[in-house]
């Protein structure tokens, strides 16, 4: 545990983080950053959500051609949007969400071929 001291608001906090080591992983990083996600498997083409929320916007149709870094659907989680990209180079072939669907981590939102 590491203790930090937080000002907000001209109020101190001290406050304590639990650090926890990551082993390193053959997989592709989950996020690129905070507001940017890349949530697929080398090549896997499948477009999985990094976390639970709703989907507030798609941004491609079945039959795109999308780039890797390319944004296919928002997903809004604790108040914040977060732009999930396709992850891989191909050619949009399932949506599988729509606007105000809520989805859980883990769940296919996107598949590219």
């Amino acid at each position: 545990m590491k203790k930090f001291l937080v000002r907000v608001n001209d109020q101190e906090f001290e406050v304590e983080v639990e650090e926890q080591i990551q082993k390193e992983s053959k997989k592709a990083p989950v996020s690129q950053s905070p507001a940017k996600h890349r949530v697929t498997r080398s090549g896997s083409g499948k477009v999985l959500a990094p976390m639970p929320g709703v989907i507030t916007e798609t941004h491609v149709k079945i039959g795109d051609i999308v780039q890797a870094d390319q944004t296919v659907v928002t997903l809004e989680a604790m108040k914040m949007e977060n732009r999930i990209s396709a992850g891989k180079d191909g050619q949009v072939s399932d949506i599988r969400v729509s606007v105000g669907q809520n989805v859980s981590t883990g769940d296919l939102l996107v598949v590219i071929h």
